[in-house]
């Protein structure tokens, strides 16, 4: 617990900070607090000095004006950094940000970059404010979605940074000092593809005082939120902050599949990835979840084969124990950022993926097998044949030859190549389902049975949903 550091940043809090302080130390005694006060006029350094005397494990600065709350952040970080604490968690003086909530916040702070305190993920995070402060931050949290992509709690200050994994030198491009903080500093995480998990918080209303927060800063906040819409940060700042995968390989890809996970420059593929993910979203993530949960009870031990980003698996990944691999580097970032709940994620071999004998209860993918020649294929089920468990079973999303998606961008390129213009929305599809007799004929090979076979008008006749089962070993 020595390694904890508690940043509270302070401006008039007399009435607050003592007993929060003292119940911080009776919940955590071993933790450390370091308070940032902007030379409080009521007072407040006053109180800062009684407890620095009570408590070894306390120590305070106050600076000489008014700075900004997030210059105060800057700070508690820097402190943190130089007397070597692994971890800094932040938080309000004012008991919005309760300390109950920080033994949650240690439960998670190992595997991961930054855990967030999240008004959202409870319908009754912020139900005990007052109207203006409710809708504004509700507004703003829409706008962080819709403009940045961003879907955790961005403005919010309750946060457990872990600074084994981030480096230092990230924060000196963060250029807002006041509450624009944290959404600019959520954003630079989220394009570095930091983990970030979110834990659910109720806030109550202020004890005693007022809030700090002004009209002037939430318009402040809003104006950030377009600036930094249109911010281009450096690719140097990006890739020297971007975590790298454990143990990483250069596998042989011959399709290049991190050429297709990298942000497309050109405007028709990233009109295409926008397309594919409504679709996956609208259509795939309730039909994969339907058929996660008729196949496999609660806390399964799955495996995603071919994970790409991972926009279908936040469910899942509560609801079990999950494991992911892909062959590219890139999509196994993605999805360690968009999966912070997932049990692992590492860049492996599709043909050899090097886990255990009988693993897997289960085994999905969407959009995988289609790329393979049917001599691959057939590799690939006997190698997860051999780590799934007896009466495991696969579930597959793979498309048909006539599926309304194949048809369609059959045309698009059609209609490009009559103006000589060759276009490439993913890797080629080799293997796209034939029929029913197809599937089987490749259980038989392999030992599986046919359980499902579905291309249905339930997801506009793109995927062939898969079900195989595995009853026994070769």
């Amino acid at each position: 617990m020595n390694k904890v550091l508690i940043g509270i940043p302070t401006y008039n809090e007399k009435l607050n900070i003592a007993s929060l302080v003292l119940e911080i130390f009776s919940l955590y005694p071993s933790i450390n607090v370091f308070v940032i006060d902007d030379n409080s006029p009521d007072g407040t350094e006053i109180i800062l000095q009684t407890l620095k005397k009570k408590f070894e494990n306390f120590n305070y600065l106050i600076r000489s004006e008014k700075a900004g709350v997030g210059s105060a952040h800057i700070a508690a970080l820097n402190y943190a950094y130089e007397n070597n604490f692994n971890y800094l968690i932040t938080l309000d003086a004012d008991y919005t940000h309760q300390p109950k909530y920080i033994k949650e916040f240690l439960k998670e702070r190992k595997n991961c970059e930054i855990v967030l305190g999240s008004r959202f993920t409870d319908s009754n995070g912020v139900s005990d404010w007052i109207l203006y402060r409710r809708l504004m931050t509700h507004w703003g949290h829409y706008l962080t979605k819709f403009f940045l992509g961003m879907k955790q709690d961005a403005s919010g200050a309750f946060r457990c940074y872990n600074l084994t994994l981030i480096k230092k030198d990230i924060f000196k491009y963060i250029t807002n000092k006041s509450y624009g903080f944290f959404v600019e500093s959520l954003y630079l995480f989220c394009k570095c593809r930091f983990k970030i998990k979110e834990v659910p918080i109720i806030l109550p209303k202020r004890t005693y005082g007022e809030s700090k927060m002004t009209f002037k800063d939430v318009k402040n906040t809003l104006l950030l939120i377009f600036r930094i819409r249109y911010k281009k940060y450096d690719n140097k700042i990006i890739l020297d902050n971007t975590p790298r995968i454990d143990n990483r390989k250069q596998f042989y890809d011959p399709q290049n599949w991190d050429s297709y996970w990298k942000k497309q420059s050109n405007s028709i593929s990233r009109l295409y990835q926008i397309i594919a993910y409504i679709y996956r979203n609208t259509f795939i993530v309730s039909r994969i979840n339907t058929y996660i949960d008729k196949y496999f009870e609660g806390k399964s031990n799955l495996l995603h084969c071919g994970c790409g980003s991972g926009h279908i698996d936040t469910k899942i990944s509560k609801r079990h124990s999950l494991h992911a691999i892909d062959i590219s580097e890139e999509a196994v970032l993605n999805y360690r950022h968009n999966v912070p709940d997932v049990m692992d994620v590492s860049q492996r071999c599709i043909f050899n993926t090097n886990y255990p004998n009988n693993k897997f209860d289960g085994i999905y993918n969407l959009g995988v097998m289609e790329h393979f020649k049917n001599e691959e294929i057939i590799q690939i089920f006997f190698e997860m044949k051999r780590i799934l468990k007896i009466n495991g079973r696969i579930i597959l999303f793979w498309p048909h030859r006539f599926s309304s998606s194949v048809i369609f961008l059959k045309c698009i390129k059609y209609l490009f190549c009559l103006f000589n213009k060759n276009i490439s929305f993913h890797p080629a599809e080799i293997s796209l389902v034939k029929n029913r007799k197809m599937i089987e004929s490749l259980a038989q090979k392999t030992g599986f049975i046919l359980e499902s076979y579905d291309f249905s008008i339930r997801d506009l006749f793109v995927q062939t949903v898969i079900c195989l089962k595995n009853s026994k070993k070769n």
